[in-house]
């Protein structure tokens, strides 16, 4: 496999298994913090998620001493098991809005299945391009028709405070770029392609929601992207819409649940455990909630990671 082919298709891991709860449920929370300033927000969260990225690729945590390593592992493992929760509710919301849980637990219990076996390069090729292609669709539909007025002006928002932890919140968006490539090693031309292709994507979503339904309803919304579409007067778009949600929330889940791996435990007990104690967090946990306490613990994890980076290189 020639070095183009393998990073074609290590962009293309990426970039599936990005676009999960971050964008299709945290710009309704984020709207709420940064209100018109959601774009710095998630350009802030690229600056945040650059190094976090780096920082696991590393693996610094490999020669570290076992108080550390434990304590890394314990920010790692909960905050990828509450990724799998947001992630599932996400899929809920969307796929079956009257029952979420019950569609949270199909996905858990679909994915992993599929977490067992070795899916062909170009199942995850056009997996990519399908996510793509149903963000660019929304994106076109709501820029396509002027917004309706709101009958009652409502105060936009947005401070200092609430950018920095709607950039926070947002910053799982590009944790997906690990999620899904660290197991196939390291490409740093391959993962600054997946970074530029994730971040266009947030920011045009983004942009298209604050034109077409503004912040302050936006923030209220459990589905954002359905209610773009209804603003937009493109319902009609919503069975693709929900193709491309299914899409992105499996192949971001199997991104979180493949790289829950620990040495001396068979994969199988692994997905194993990781899906019962995702689809028990589904059952408990509201997909918010779930998606706050992943980017608490993931950046946590990431803060961790870069210090022990740094105190290594400073050793050598």
């Amino acid at each position: 496999m020639s070095e183009q082919v393998r990073r074609v298709d290590f962009v293309a891991r990426g970039v599936a298994s990005s676009f999960g709860a971050g964008l299709f449920l945290g710009l309704a929370p984020a709207a709420a913090l940064a209100g018109p300033w959601l774009p710095a927000a998630l350009v802030l969260a690229a600056v945040i998620g650059w190094p976090a990225a780096l920082s696991t690729s590393e693996r610094p945590l490999d020669t570290a001493p076992l108080p550390l390593r434990r304590t890394g592992f314990v920010l790692f493992a909960l905050g990828r098991l509450a990724a799998a929760v947001a992630i599932a509710g996400t899929f809920g919301r969307y796929a079956t809005p009257a029952q979420p849980v019950l569609g949270a637990l199909g996905l858990v219990l679909v994915v992993c299945a599929a977490a067992l076996v070795s899916l062909p390069p170009a199942v995850i090729r056009v997996a990519a391009a399908v996510v793509l292609a149903c963000l660019a669709l929304v994106v076109a539909a709501c820029f396509a028709i002027a917004p309706v007025a709101p009958a009652v002006a409502a105060p936009e928002g947005g401070s200092v405070p609430g950018v920095l932890a709607a950039a926070g919140l947002l910053s799982v968006c590009f944790f997906g770029t690990f999620f899904g490539t660290a197991p196939t090693g390291r490409d740093r031309r391959g993962t600054v392609v997946v970074f530029a292709v994730v971040a266009v994507g947030c920011l045009a979503v983004a942009a298209a929601a604050l034109y077409q339904v503004g912040a302050p309803r936006l923030a209220l919304s459990p589905a954002p992207l359905v209610d773009m579409l209804a603003a937009a007067d493109a319902s009609a778009l919503e069975p693709l819409l929900t193709i491309g949600v299914a899409v992105a929330c499996g192949f971001t889940l199997l991104g979180v649940l493949r790289g829950l791996r620990v040495s001396g435990i068979l994969e199988v007990r692994l997905v194993a455990a990781a899906g019962a104690a995702t689809a028990i967090g589904s059952l408990l946990v509201p997909p918010d909630t779930a998606l706050a306490a992943a980017a608490v613990l993931l950046l946590g994890d990431a803060a961790f990671r870069c210090i022990a980076v740094r105190h290594r290189y400073v050793r050598e």
